[in-house]
């Protein structure tokens, strides 16, 4: 009776170790123990049943030792599991029976009831199943369009990752061809170690030259650890390296580490269309953006460069116009009748926002590119027409006219972003179609309806097509959110 109650001891404890993981030292003691002197005689007295028995049990112990637990289930099957397999539930599982699954999965596989406190991972999954399954709404937009998306907007929308609208770009293999080498745009690229201390030193460097340059170029970085064959077929076989691309042609940057430098290099390549204007009235009727400066001024110079930089962003909105008023050490120019019109006369450098003869305003904001582009745009005029489910019917849907229509998660933190380029290319294309936006948050069904399941998503409907016939002919815009790639999208299609 010794020797099988020992027997079931080793036993007892080798199937702990396979099934709960128990530390070797408690496994061993309880071996040693068992095949002590005094029981060792006892077993040599014993049938062979009895030694193939604990033979038996000794190696299965040792292969465990050797060769570690089983494979847990929190791996890649885990991830091939829909939320009702998780849980062990039909599709139309009600409520109760989907709660009474959890409770059951969890008194067996929560870490807290774990002696090993393992299985975190596979527990995630299975929480959020039933976080999922619970929630009316969630379950409906799951059952319609499968797992959600990590990167959901804060109104429950997708994001498109095609667009990204952060300073700076990460790249990789798939997405260079496209994003890089087949755009319009100039791009600026830094290749670096991740991990290298020369390479975490350039980061505030390279997110202020996103920032100085933000929506005049594009600005990307790569990670060349692990032998990233990208970083080979570019060249940057020394990261941290800089390289630029524009419009198929690629230079290596080898330039200090000046904001400066990198600002006059991007300005050097690029075309700003300015124009210097000594009297009026202005060479177009469009509204002007006026820029007045002196001579000698090294503040005016270094705002200039913002100057270019917005005319950049709003080419074909608006003119750009430099106006001369003198030497900054010496009496303001007399021939210059725009500096004594705009009060240009003691603070410079000066910039004016004039929408007409009648109308001008000063420009106090922050003095970057970007931030100016926006305050002009904010301020022309609204092409947009707001669509909701009776207008989409009644009218874009009935007319033979071309719509354009945006859908956007009026919620979310980007929206502004967006709003402004869509504008843009409202604007540009404001007397060849109509543009549309349909906000989700207050026309969630028509966005379901519409396939919309991740912001921005823009339509278009052709013309000389009416009802469900323009509705599936309407094609979905793949390019990039700026206002001159839209408008020239859409132009290419009228």
């Amino acid at each position: 009776r010794r020797v099988h109650g020992d027997i079931l001891s080793v036993y007892f404890f080798s199937a702990s170790s396979v099934f709960s993981l128990v530390p070797v030292p408690v496994l061993a003691s309880s071996l040693l123990h068992s095949l002590s002197s005094e029981n060792a005689m006892v077993c040599a007295s014993s049938s062979p049943s009895t030694l193939r028995l604990l033979l038996w049990l000794a190696c299965g112990w040792f292969s465990v030792c050797l060769c570690g637990p089983p494979p847990s289930s929190s791996g890649s099957s885990q991830l091939d599991l829909t939320h009702y397999e998780r849980l062990g539930v039909d599709r139309d599982a009600s409520p109760q029976e989907i709660k009474k699954a959890f409770r059951k999965i969890a008194l067996r596989e929560h870490p807290d009831k774990r002696r090993d406190g393992g299985s975190t991972e596979s527990f995630q999954y299975v929480s959020r199943a039933y976080q999922v399954l619970m929630d009316e709404e969630k379950r409906a937009n799951y059952d319609l369009y499968g797992e959600e998306d990590p990167y959901m907007a804060p109104g429950g929308w997708r994001i498109d990752l095609r667009y990204n609208f952060d300073d700076i770009w990460e790249l990789s293999g798939p997405s260079f061809q496209s994003f890089v080498v087949e755009s319009p745009e100039l791009w600026l690229i830094k290749f670096a170690l991740y991990g290298a201390e020369e390479s975490q030193k350039l980061i505030p460097f390279w997110n202020k030259v996103a920032r100085l340059l933000k929506g005049v170029v594009r600005v990307g970085v790569v990670n060349c650890q692990r032998g990233n064959p990208l970083c080979t077929l570019q060249g940057a076989t020394r990261p941290p390296q800089f390289l630029c691309h524009y419009r198929g042609e690629k230079n290596v940057l080898e330039l200090e580490n000046s904001i400066a430098q990198y600002a006059a290099y991007v300005m050097s390549r690029l075309h700003a269309p300015v124009t210097e204007l000594t009297e009026s009235p202005f060479p177009s009727p469009k509204p002007w953006l006026l820029y007045f400066q002196v001579s000698n001024c090294i503040r005016c110079e270094k705002r200039l460069q913002e100057v270019k930089k917005a005319a950049i962003l709003m080419a074909d909105l608006v003119g750009t116009g430099i106006i001369h008023c003198g030497d900054a050490d010496g009496e303001i120019d007399s021939l210059s009748e725009f500096c004594v019109q705009y009060n240009a006369v003691d603070q410079f450098p000066r910039l004016v926002w004039a929408h007409n003869d009648s109308f001008t305003e000063l420009y106090e904001g922050e003095p970057l590119g970007h931030a100016i582009s926006t305050f002009v745009t904010d301020r022309l005029p609204n092409k947009v027409t707001a669509v909701g489910k009776k207008m989409m019917e009644s009218t874009v849907l009935a007319s033979e006219a071309a719509w354009v229509v945006t859908f956007v998660d009026e919620t979310s933190y980007y929206w502004d972003m967006l709003w402004l380029e869509y504008r843009k290319a409202a604007l540009l294309l404001r007397k060849k179609i109509r543009f549309g936006v349909v906000k989700c948050g207050q026309q969630r069904q028509l966005c379901i309806e519409s396939g919309f399941r991740g912001y921005p998503k823009i339509l278009l409907y052709p013309a000389k097509q009416t009802g469900a016939l323009k509705r599936n002919a309407a094609t979905s815009y793949p390019g990039d959110w700026f206002g001159a790639e839209i408008s020239r999208w859409v132009f290419q299609r009228l």
